[in-house]
């Protein structure tokens, strides 16, 4: 075979090969190529997932084991200052008009 022969012959290919195997040779590309894009995408989604479900920066070790106790006890400490603050609120706006009244 001529090199003229062969380069023309590669630069060809899918013409020669007709129209209904050049496009199942581009399906399965495709398919390829969307099997490869679905498995990058679950091996970087599931560690982001796991520390999202825990509250942790996205970044973070998703494997790092966590003391339940201290995140129960930094939750009911915040729950309880953010209820001390709103019985504060509560109390103060229910003694407003005794308040006024003890200023005249």
């Amino acid at each position: 075979m001529d090199v003229r022969e062969r380069l023309w012959r590669s630069l060809s290919w899918p013409v020669m090969m007709g129209p209904i195997f050049y496009w199942e040779y581009k399906m399965k590309a495709t398919i390829k190529r969307f099997l490869a894009g679905l498995i990058v995408g679950a091996v970087l989604a599931f560690p982001l997932g796991i520390n999202f479900g825990r509250d942790e920066p996205l970044l973070s070790n998703p494997l790092k084991q966590t003391d339940l106790t201290d995140k129960v006890t930094e939750n009911v400490k915040e729950k309880a200052s953010e209820l001390v603050d709103e019985a504060k609120e509560t109390i103060h706006d229910a003694t407003r008009p005794a308040q006024k009244e003890w200023q005249r």
